[in-house]
């Protein structure tokens, strides 16, 4: 049986990004007169996520992904509610599945895009090269920038899945570096119903043309999280046992995202196995801490 070797990728797989300005105020032009009905809620939390940025912190922004509605949806927000700026500043991790044809053109030179290898693509060529480079890139970006990423691997029409236990490689740095490290979970709802999945090229002409934008969706961004902060949570909870941590250290990350569901109306993209878990951390201590990240643990107050 032949073994592959794990790819070590280096500074030379990194291709420059140039921004094509004419190509994004061409896109940017059509997003803004065919817009998304999207609500944004926590927009104090975007602007301490641009005084992170500001501070040359290294920001992850994560949440559950409802379907391919979703990158218009975020285009469409940041032109509606005034935070395009931070779009700039954004690299963003694309399944192989939207990175080719069309799509691929309409991204390149519009944003940074890394593409990424998920879950459910099996027997891809170049599966580990492709996702090494992806979490390489990821690691040793420019401090003051944006990653963003969705820890379930692919998009949930339904309740809300478990995060890939790989995932945390794209909030930590290199060697599990957590040194100036932030996320911000966003929990989003709806755009599942503006482009269902499995629609095919019908369901985008219905999306941009005959009323599948104007479906109400929302975005809910939470506080910036430090990254050492819950992985000591995880640590403690763990009680020793290393696969439990490593379990811990994506879920209670998403339980943020579960949180901000909860809060907003969005029980039916909680599973039963995230309900579970809230029940299992109010006996114990951390879930004080939780509590308090969750609904009002502001950054500067955050300590290991």
């Amino acid at each position: 049986m032949t073994v592959e070797t794990a790819y070590r990728p280096s500074e030379a797989d990194i291709k420059p990004f140039k921004r094509n300005e004419v190509k994004y105020r061409v896109l940017r032009w059509w997003v803004e007169h065919l817009p998304a009905n999207i609500e944004v809620k926590g927009l104090e939390n975007i602007q301490k996520t641009r005084e992170l940025l500001d501070e040359g912190r290294y920001v992850t922004a994560l949440g559950n992904h409802k379907g391919i509605g979703d990158t218009y949806d975020i285009f469409s927000a940041a032109i509606q509610y005034d935070f395009e700026d931070l779009i700039k500043k954004t690299y963003f991790g694309m399944s192989v599945k939207y990175t080719k044809g069309p799509s691929r053109f309409l991204m390149t030179g519009v944003i940074d895009f890394a593409e990424i290898v998920p879950h459910t693509v099996t027997n891809y060529p170049n599966r580990g090269k492709i996702n090494a480079i992806a979490k390489f890139r990821q690691q040793n970006r420019e401090p003051g920038t944006i990653w963003e990423t969705m820890p379930e691997g692919a998009r949930v029409e339904g309740k809300m899945q478990k995060a890939r236990w790989g995932a945390s490689d794209y909030w930590h740095g290199e060697n599990d570096s957590t040194d100036n490290r932030w996320f911000v979970p966003a929990a989003i709802q709806g755009t599942e119903d503006q482009l269902p999945k499995g629609s095919g090229f019908k369901g985008v002409l219905r999306f941009l043309f005959k009323g599948g934008r104007k479906i109400p969706a929302r975005f809910i961004f939470g506080e910036p999280v430090r990254v050492d902060y819950v992985d000591k949570m995880a640590e403690c909870y763990s009680d020793g046992n290393p696969d439990k941590l490593k379990s811990l250290r994506v879920d209670l990350v998403m339980l943020f995202v579960t949180r901000l569901q909860l809060k907003n109306g969005g029980k039916k993209y909680v599973s039963e196995e995230d309900l579970k878990l809230i029940e299992e951390l109010k006996n114990h201590p951390l879930s004080q801490v939780l509590n308090r990240l969750g609904y009002s643990g502001s950054p500067e107050n955050q300590s290991v």
